[in-house]
């Protein structure tokens, strides 16, 4: 409790952002053997003087973050404790302090994209959570994040929600998905349990997923997409990327083709297509190449090119702009 207090106490002192903070500890090995004089040392005089006042005194809203920490079962584990993730301990802005209710993720995936997917995209990360087999970190977001979580618990894995804001102020789905599912599903912040989310917030979680990450898959993403901000992340801490485009035609998913054109992602493709009996039966009654292209999980050029070399067997006939089984 001591060391938490001493961590809740740098939230005060001005000019500390997560950076230093690291830089510090990393110098002083732990708060508890904070020293001015060493700490000058990166710091500067002038910002290690700040940070021993800090210390010294009862930061305003210590008692009241304790005792919500208390009342809300909510844990917290600071930068130097040996529980503290070692792959968000690994980049240079690690929270100093990270909140959970839960559990720390050890193995898990990231699925990020956009808030508005398209049906292809929702069926990608149901075929995507069910073949890596894996726990899932995501934001929470409803959209592709929401379907990420989802589908860990129907698989029956844990999924892990990273908030742009503090615990106490999650959204009403998250808190539902977390009071319905308590045992598999945990929650994590950087921010004090009673913090807004704001702009600034939402940007800065998005790293917190790709360090937990042990891979990063942007599922459906326009060009200024937020999920690209963790994907930029995670390239930066040379985290393996993948990204599925659902059609190359369209805007939707010019965020993950620029991904993969610049090399920054590899393309996400799904092992578990539909077989062809499968799709045959589907196409005994009449259906246009979009709706294969959704039934199928694959690109509507994708889905074309399966429709064409079923046709050049005999097996599919066209009849306006539908598709049939012979």
């Amino acid at each position: 409790m001591k060391l938490l207090r001493l961590y809740l106490r740098l939230l005060s002192a001005k000019g500390l952002g997560a950076k230093k903070v690291k830089r510090l500890i990393s110098h002083i090995e732990s708060l508890e053997n904070f020293s001015e004089n060493k700490a000058s040392e990166v710091l500067g005089k002038e910002l290690a003087k700040t940070v021993s006042e800090a210390l010294k005194r009862e930061w305003i809203y210590e008692e009241e973050v304790l005792e919500i920490l208390r009342k809300h079962d909510i844990r917290a584990v600071t930068l130097e404790e040996e529980l503290y993730p070692k792959s968000l301990r690994a980049i240079d802005d690690s929270p100093p302090i990270l909140f959970y209710k839960g559990e720390l993720p050890k193995e898990v995936i990231g699925i990020v994209g956009t808030r508005n997917p398209s049906e292809i995209s929702l069926k990608v990360v149901e075929k995507l959570v069910k073949e890596k087999g894996k726990d899932v970190i995501s934001g929470g977001a409803r959209g592709i994040d929401s379907r990420a979580h989802y589908e860990a618990l129907k698989n029956g894995f844990k999924t892990f929600v990273v908030l742009g804001s503090g615990i106490l102020r999650v959204p009403f789905g998250v808190k539902r998905l977390f009071e319905e599912n308590k045992e598999k599903v945990s929650l994590i912040s950087e921010f004090l349990p009673f913090q807004r989310a704001s702009r600034y917030t939402f940007p800065r979680r998005n790293r917190i997923i790709a360090a937990l990450s042990e891979e990063i898959f942007v599922i459906e993403a326009g060009k200024r997409s937020g999920a690209l901000i963790t994907a930029r992340y995670a390239v930066k801490y040379k985290k393996p990327l993948y990204a599925y485009v659902g059609d190359e035609s369209s805007d939707r998913w010019e965020g993950c083709l620029s991904l993969i054109k610049n090399g920054l992602a590899k393309r996400y493709e799904p092992n578990d297509q539909k077989g062809e009996s499968e799709l045959l039966d589907f196409l005994k009654k009449p259906r246009t190449y979009d709706e294969v292209a959704v039934f199928l999980g694959l690109s509507r050029s994708e889905a074309l090119k399966i429709l064409s070399k079923l046709m050049i067997k005999g097996l599919v006939k066209k009849e306006g702009a539908h598709y049939v089984s012979c």
